[in-house]
């Protein structure tokens, strides 16, 4: 598909560039610094002068501090190591469907009611176009020093649902709703990576699914991450970048990850430290004494 540069360039770098400074700015603010992190103008001269700098000799750098996406990071090649794809499977989608079928199934949640939805949704469909971890953080109101844990437990759900979801992606090609139908006019950019499943809907169901492991079934707090986990899918279709499919599957897909993934290790440590951090250990031990 020819995209003009001009156009692509000044909707991506402008919609992206939204988005990333939203995204990373509440996610990583809500997070403290590393230590000692550079100045807003790092353009200042050091306090001693040059022959007088003193030296400071610290053991190492702190395991806390370490922020979560990059523990994450560090963590997967070990995880994946463990995985067995073949394990994930999701259905061929149908080539076979019809244009009635596609404007009646595929796309009737991208299109009944959208102007609402945009009116309604659309700056957080906007900021949710790249990450949208930030709004765990904020339903759950964690901090880094408090949560740690609970972050990383996150960020590492986030990360090895988007792999797995991207490796079957890449197994089904599957092509975007502005290839087959270019009237659906998308009002974010058209990711470069094939449409099924949907990996929001396979991120969001399988870090949901995760947390819930934490606050427990039918808590007040689970409520909140169905309906989170629910938004930033059903988002997706109103955004006109994935099909109804897309997202019924990829939301199957994130809870059979979790459901694998919550007793393997790191995830089990993870999320036995974030019960501590949230406060529900306690309330579990209670409940069952």
């Amino acid at each position: 598909m020819l995209t003009l540069g001009s156009g692509h360039g000044a909707t991506h770098g402008a919609t992206h560039g939204a988005t990333h400074g939203a995204t990373h700015g509440a996610t990583h603010g809500a997070t403290v610094p590393a230590p000692g992190a550079g100045t807003v103008m790092p353009a200042w001269s050091p306090l001693d002068g040059v022959h007088e700098v003193a030296m400071l000799r610290p053991d190492a750098f702190d395991e806390g501090d370490i922020h979560p996406d990059l523990w994450a990071l560090g963590t997967m090649p070990a995880l994946m190591a463990t995985v067995d794809f073949s394990q994930f499977n999701v259905p061929d989608w149908d080539r076979n469907t019809t244009d009635e079928d596609m404007r009646n199934i595929e796309l009737i949640r991208a299109i009944e009611g959208r102007e609402v939805v945009i009116a309604d949704l659309g700056s957080e469909i906007v900021a949710q176009s790249g990450r949208f971890d930030f709004a765990y953080v904020s339903v759950l109101s964690l901090t880094t020093h408090r949560h740690k844990n609970t972050l990383r437990l996150i960020s590492l759900a986030m990360l090895a649902s988007g792999m797995v979801g991207m490796r079957l992606k890449m197994e089904q090609m599957r092509p975007r709703p502005v290839q087959v139908w270019p009237g659906i006019l998308p009002i974010i950019p058209t990711p470069a990576h094939p449409a099924y499943p949907s990996n929001h809907a396979t991120q969001s169901h399988c870090v949901s699914a995760m947390l819930k492991a934490v606050v427990g079934e039918g808590t007040p707090e689970a409520h909140y991450l169905d309906d989170l986990a629910t938004r930033v899918s059903r988002n997706r279709e109103s955004a006109g970048v994935h099909f109804a499919s897309d997202t019924d599957v990829g939301i199957t897909l994130g809870r059979e990850i979790a459901a694998q993934f919550q007793y393997a290790e790191p995830f089990k440590t993870l999320i036995a430290e974030a019960k501590k951090e949230l406060g529900k250990a306690e309330a579990a031990a209670e409940a069952t004494s």
